[in-house]
């Protein structure tokens, strides 16, 4: 029994040690911006987040991840035909946020919420 014991205590401390370990490389990680945005890039960039937010579209700006790896959307509250918020909707705007990420190579767009990623063809970013 006490040989069991131990063989579960050290499969335990290396499954805890490669936790920590992969969190700690994460954290540590250099994050990626783009390497230039422009009407091919904003396209592929608005078509993932599009994927990602189940159909609904999006436009970012042309400075969109270019010097920072997260960009925060307001999402639009509904409105009356005289701009007022509808009765019943929250006054407070729910806000996503979007992250860069690179792997092997490839960019990958990430929103944040639900960690769902979406890799970025034909866009290059670079570590800054």
């Amino acid at each position: 029994m006490s040989r069991l014991a131990t063989v579960v205590c050290a499969g335990f401390s290396l499954v805890a040690l490669a936790g920590c370990l992969s969190t700690s490389a994460d954290a540590n990680e250099p994050m990626p911006a783009l390497v230039e945005m422009n009407s091919a890039t904003k396209q592929t960039l608005e078509r993932a987040a599009s994927e990602l937010l189940f159909g609904r579209q999006l436009s970012f700006s042309s400075s969109a991840f270019t010097t920072n790896s997260k960009v925060l959307i307001d999402k639009k509250q509904a409105r009356d035909s005289q701009g007022q918020l509808l009765n019943g909707r929250e006054l407070q705007a729910e806000v996503i946020a979007f992250t860069l990420w690179k792997q092997n190579q490839q960019c990958w767009l990430q929103r944040d919420d639900t960690e769902a990623r979406v890799v970025l063809n034909g866009v290059s970013c670079k570590v800054r």
